[in-house]
């Protein structure tokens, strides 16, 4: 449960992002989410503003890599707190981890995508995707539904 409020969390901030994130803030904040959730969760989570600007290995040795939520979770919002804005390079790192390197990939790359929008994927991880279009679709309908989304107004004549 600490893991999906965790990731909720971070999601739902970069939904709101408007690109000044202060990356030790967010990791404070998710850590207070899950706070009374798991304690032990939260004290890593918080942990991770001491390695915003510390390599991979040094970050993955802290959170660990391995099948569990307390663990993957950690490391993939590590990925994403040492490259916020980087897309690619959030999950690049992430799957290089080592361990659960699916699970941790998975979860960076989707609270780097809500912070960084779908053009931040590259064409090429894109471009080959079975049901890309359709995922898309569902992508942009679910993104409407938030408070993020703003329509164009209507003229008022």
């Amino acid at each position: 449960m600490a893991g999906s409020v965790a990731v909720a969390s971070a999601v739902a901030a970069g939904v709101t992002d408007e690109g000044d994130l202060d990356r030790a803030a967010l990791a404070a904040a998710l850590a207070k989410a899950v706070e009374k959730v798991d304690l032990p969760t939260s004290v890593k989570i918080a942990g991770l503003a001491d390695y915003l600007d510390a390599s991979p290995a040094e970050g993955f040795a802290y959170t660990g890599t391995g099948g569990i939520a307390t663990e993957t979770v950690p490391a993939a919002l590590f990925a994403f707190l040492r490259t916020p804005y980087d897309l690619e390079e959030t999950v690049v790192t992430a799957v290089n981890a080592g361990g659960d390197t699916d699970s941790i990939g998975a979860i960076a790359g989707a609270v780097s995508g809500t912070f960084n929008g779908i053009g931040a994927i590259p064409a090429r991880w894109r471009d080959n995707v079975e049901g890309s279009v359709y995922i898309e679709s569902v992508a942009y309908r679910l993104f409407t539904l938030t408070p993020a989304f703003k329509p164009p107004k209507r003229p008022a004549w």
